[in-house]
């Protein structure tokens, strides 16, 4: 039974360690053979039997987690190239914006005046710009 403890302690080190899922089907597997015999009375077919199910469970629990990741990497993915698409969008719009003017030009009438030449000068409008 410690046996069995220690290889369940060590294969939960996953991926990281290449002996992880062979280590991990030998605690499943051990188990589930444990399991089997305890319930059947030391029956050898159910012993085999509750074995291979567990076995069975460990590569199942990690083929629906491989999936899940799967699944989730592709999300990921098709938000990335969403926002990319978004923001080529924008780019291509904002290329194609015309360009305002950062100048402001503001009207200022000129009222009739003479100069001090005695130049008589007609009233007019006079445009200021303002730079921002």
């Amino acid at each position: 039974m410690r046996i069995l403890v220690l290889l369940a302690l060590i294969s939960t080190v996953g991926c990281a360690n290449p002996w992880g899922r062979l280590l991990t089907d030998a605690a499943a597997g051990a188990g589930g053979g444990r399991l089997a015999s305890e319930l059947s009375k030391g029956d050898p077919g159910y012993t085999a039997l509750g074995t291979v199910a567990g076995i069975g469970a460990a590569e199942g629990a990690r083929a629906w987690k491989l999936s899940r990741d799967k699944k989730a990497e592709e999300a990921t993915t098709q938000r990335r190239r969403g926002q990319e698409t978004k923001e080529t969008y924008f780019q291509q719009q904002e290329r194609h914006r015309p360009k305002t003017s950062s100048t402001l030009q503001v009207p200022v009438p000129l009222p009739e005046r003479v100069t001090q030449d005695g130049v008589r000068l007609e009233p007019a409008t006079q445009w200021i710009e303002i730079h921002q």
